[in-house]
This record gives structure tokens, C-alpha cells and sequence, in this order.
């Protein structure tokens, strides 16, 4: 009894944990968003690193991102056999997407992707899409 019960507040500490860099990852998107000097261009090329920190497996984690025919990619971006994407959606239209995927020679390639995981990619593309509506318009304003 008592070793499942350490092994239930083991799972519950390993979930929390996951949920707090899933956070921070949000977080540090959405405080990019209030930098008004940064251009596009570098807003994606730090997204695109801040990303794969809030994996269960960082290390193993890569991320790519797409805009309008050009592509940001984690330093150690590799693709590999196991990734998700997500469309970025400015105002309802295709401008790309974002993937994070597994190394491909890495040892957890094989495994599988939290449901947290894939609800957090959704919300990186949806503030993605934020962030492009955004900085196209102060363009178009320019």
C-alpha cells in the first residue's frame, strides 16, 4: 500500500512539473508579445528555442517553425519519426505551422506525445497566430 501510494505522488510530482514548463513556456511566448521592438523575424527565432524546453523530453526535443516560406528551427532540429504540427491561422488564413518533433537518433523517439503536449502545441500555434496578426499589421501601418 504504501509503495503505491509513493508511486501516486511520484506520478502526481512528475505531472506537476511538466504542467509548470508547459507554463513557462506560455509564459515566456506571451511576454515576447509585449516587446514592441522586436522584429518578427526575432520573435520567431526565439520562440522556436524556447519551445522544446517544455517537453517530458527537452533534450530529445526539437521544434521547427514555418512562416510564409521561411524557417526557424531549433538548433538541434532533426526530424525524426515522431512529430506534431500545428497550422498557424492569422485571421482564419494559412501562414504556416509549428512542429516539435523527437531526434531522430534519439532514445525516445519512439515515444509517445502527452494529450498536455499536443493541447500546448494548439496554444503555441494559436498565440503564433497572435503574434503574426500583430506584427503585420504595425507593418502595414509603417
Amino acid at each position: 500500500m504504501i509503495d503505491r501510494e509513493m508511486g501516486a505522488a511520484a506520478d502526481e510530482q512528475r505531472a506537476l512539473v511538466e504542467r509548470i514548463k508547459e507554463l513557462n513556456c506560455l509564459y515566456d511566448i506571451s511576454r515576447l508579445l509585449s516587446q514592441r521592438t522586436l522584429s518578427l523575424d526575432s520573435m520567431l527565432k526565439e520562440i522556436v528555442r524556447i519551445i522544446p524546453n517544455a517537453w517530458q523530453f527537452p533534450q530529445d526535443t526539437c521544434a521547427r517553425i514555418s512562416h510564409r516560406g521561411r524557417e526557424y528551427r531549433s538548433k538541434n532540429y532533426s526530424p525524426g519519426n515522431k512529430s506534431l504540427t500545428e497550422k498557424i491561422e492569422p485571421r482564419k488564413q494559412d501562414s504556416g505551422f509549428v512542429e516539435v518533433g523527437y531526434l531522430g537518433d534519439s532514445d525516445v523517439s519512439g515515444a509517445r506525445f502527452l494529450d498536455d503536449e499536443k493541447k500546448l502545441l494548439k496554444a503555441i500555434a494559436e498565440l503564433l497566430g497572435s503574434i503574426v496578426e500583430k506584427k503585420e499589421a504595425e507593418t502595414s501601418l509603417k
